[in-house]
């Protein structure tokens, strides 16, 4: 016999029925992904979905997720960001007034600094480290401004510009005939082909997230922006008795 679980609406239907404003959003907003998993032996789908390669893919994940970082250090860079700091450490509103920039962003961008060790965090005020005093500012012999000069006027760097200015989303992988994200996703080829594209980094990223978070015991997961739904199918599969509902936007759904 086989043990299914189901990826459906039943978890919310009470919800549902007591909140006008929920049902009209969940109706009007999201498309809801329902399906099942079934698993037994000889279930190649289910099977995928406990089994973790016998590789580490990791190296050629982080290469397809750097691309992004790299762009955003080539429009600081061009903004020659690094050197005002080290002249004038400041907090994440001070930066802002500077630069006329939008909060979002440049918590973003100061976050992803911090994290590669080229920024420090002291109490709120953001000041260059030892690597960013050398290799990131004018005035020092292994400023690596003039290595990266040429790389400013990448699309997603011009882009990331933009988006530090005004708090809007840009043109996907810098195509401006997709409009932004949002608006591209309303297209259902480039939906599909993005949903494709996470649905295979889900599957990978889905097992160590179902090693790390315990869910027994648990009996429904609610998973909004849910794409694929790939993150509920591995932790379904994972943990008997555990039921998922997925919410996304059409034509995801």
């Amino acid at each position: 016999g086989f043990l299914t679980k189901a990826i459906c609406l039943a978890p919310l239907q009470h919800s549902l029925q007591h909140s006008p404003v929920l049902k009209h959003m969940a109706m009007s907003r999201f498309g809801l992904r329902c399906f099942s998993v079934a698993q037994g032996s000889g279930q190649s789908g289910f099977d995928k979905l406990l089994v973790a390669p016998s590789t580490d893919p990791s190296e050629l994940y982080k290469y397809r997720d750097s691309l992004y970082a790299a762009d955003l250090l080539c429009a600081a860079f061009n903004l020659d960001f690094f050197t005002w700091l080290n002249k004038s450490p400041s907090t994440l509103d001070e930066v802002c007034q500077h630069w006329k920039f939008a909060k979002r962003p440049v918590h973003v961008m100061l976050t992803l600094f911090a994290a590669h060790g080229w920024i420090e965090n002291h109490n709120g005020v953001y000041r260059n480290s030892k690597k960013a005093q050398e290799h990131l500012c004018q005035g020092s012999p292994w400023n690596l401004k003039p290595y990266y000069a040429g790389m400013h006027e990448r699309p997603i760097a011009r882009d990331f510009l933009t988006v530090l200015q005004t708090d809007r989303p840009a043109g996907w992988s810098g195509d401006k005939s997709t409009g932004d994200w949002h608006k591209a996703m309303e297209s259902e080829p480039f939906a599909r082909s993005f949903t494709d594209a996470m649905d295979c980094r889900g599957l990978f990223l889905a097992q160590a997230l179902a090693r790390r978070l315990d869910l027994s015991g648990r009996r429904s997961l609610l998973d909004i922006g849910a794409g694929s739904a790939i993150y509920s199918c591995v932790l379904a599969a994972h943990f008997p008795g555990l039921s998922a509902v997925a919410f996304d936007q059409p034509p995801v759904d």
